[in-house]
């Protein structure tokens, strides 16, 4: 068995998987490139092969984005290898997608809520994180969101809209695990 924190691991996991059809790419394409965003920087936690990173860089600019996990499969130098519950550096950030670890297993769930302590702190106002919701990886992120600044916007509001509707039907990732939290 391969350790869950080995890079191979993760590549294993979503070697085969079409990257246009992967969550983090439908969120990018749907939510990221759509929503009004201001001035930061655009951020993808949990990069692991990078196709989502590389479509964020081509429509913002490498400039703009920083993938951080920790591994870098292709030495990217837009990315950072840091393990989230060690990040202490404040970023402005206006765009984040927290796909850290796991939330199908206990440590992915700890990082995950790390990963989103770390980004609900960085979002610049009128800037967005997409997160789990607190109930899927057993933590308050709801309540310390609101806490924080942020109003909480359930994915479940898009799930007219194809995009959510082939999530839902077609993947693991429903939209009502996931949450957009906007900075006011």
């Amino acid at each position: 068995m391969t350790d869950y924190y080995s890079q191979q691991y993760w590549i294993d996991a979503i070697k085969d998987i079409e990257p246009s059809t992967y969550k983090s790419q439908i969120f990018f394409d749907n939510i990221g490139k759509v929503w009004s965003l201001p001035a930061g920087l655009r951020v993808q936690l949990g990069v692991v092969i990078g196709h989502t990173l590389d479509a964020m860089k081509q429509y913002w600019g490498e400039d703009q984005v920083l993938g951080i996990d920790l591994h870098n499969y292709r030495n990217d130098p837009n990315v950072w290898c840091v393990d989230v519950n060690q990040l202490k550096v404040k970023l402005p950030c206006a765009y984040i997608e927290n796909d850290i670890g796991s939330s199908f297993n206990p440590d992915g769930k700890r990082d995950r809520w790390a990963a989103t302590q770390w980004g609900v702190q960085c979002l610049v106002s009128g800037g967005i994180m997409i997160t789990n919701v607190g109930e899927l990886i057993n933590a308050p992120v709801e309540q310390f969101a609101v806490n924080n600044g942020c109003e909480v916007i359930p994915m479940s509001k898009f799930d007219d809209q194809p995009w959510a509707q082939w999530l839902n039907n077609e993947t693991p990732y429903k939209t009502q695990g996931w949450c957009i939290l906007q900075k006011v």
